[in-house]
């Protein structure tokens, strides 16, 4: 429990990239569903622009993110990269 308030409150922290206007970090609900994919959370970011998107990877506080939250993966993170209409 401690652990994933920790990792939590480090994702919330990647709001502050110039970019960014939104990140949501979600549990995952086990209902027993054998399609779904083995993560414990879901991070959710939301991007001014495809711009934005392109430039939060090499940013350097997504980087020290990224660094610190390290050893709490079990493997590499899936990721999605989603365009939505409008």
């Amino acid at each position: 429990e401690q652990d994933s308030i920790h990792v939590t409150r480090e994702l919330m922290k990647l709001s502050q990239i110039e970019g960014v206007e939104a990140v949501e970090v979600f549990s995952r609900f086990d209902v027993g569903d054998t399609r779904a994919l083995d993560y414990d959370l879901l991070l959710r970011v939301y991007f001014e622009d495809e711009a934005a998107l392109k430039s939060y990877d090499a940013d350097s506080l997504h980087q020290e993110v990224r660094g610190r939250l390290k050893p709490y993966l079990s493997k590499p993170p899936a990721t999605f990269d989603l365009r939505f209409p409008g």
